[in-house]
């Protein structure tokens, strides 16, 4: 009767300390990853907080004004660019300036330092400014 009484004793005392090495050992290994759960959360958080003012000043910001204005009138990035070297030859603060003032296309086609690229000026005023409908590109 003792070795059984022995053996119950035995067992729950086994039985008792893997238990607690099991409580243990998970908190272990949550414990390692709490700092990083909470670097994240943190993340999270401040990219959630910062987002809308950062797109808030993309939409409306004149670079994103121009892309717009470009995409609604099918200029690609050769055009972009020359609009933008334009922009700077007539010392604008921005090219969308050239897409309310036709007559500063005049004045470039005027200027014989734009020879090379009159005719890519002279289609550009054309596209922007022409009263008659775009006929869609096949």
């Amino acid at each position: 009767m003792m070795v059984a009484q022995a053996y119950q004793a035995t067992v729950a005392i086994l039985l008792a300390a893997d238990s607690e090495s099991k409580a243990i050992s998970s908190w272990h290994k949550w414990g390692a990853k709490v700092p990083l759960i909470a670097l994240a959360i943190v993340s999270v958080l401040a990219i959630w907080i910062l987002t809308p003012g950062i797109l808030r000043r993309w939409r409306n910001s004149r670079r994103r004004l121009f892309a717009v204005l470009c995409r609604m009138h099918g200029i690609g990035w050769g055009d972009r660019r020359l609009i933008v070297r334009a922009a700077r030859t007539l010392n604008l603060s921005h090219p969308n300036q050239l897409f309310v003032a036709p007559e500063k296309f005049d004045g470039l086609l005027k200027d014989h330092r734009w020879h090379t690229d009159h005719d890519r000026l002279r289609e550009l005023a054309d596209r922007l400014f022409s009263t008659k409908p775009r006929s869609a590109s096949p």
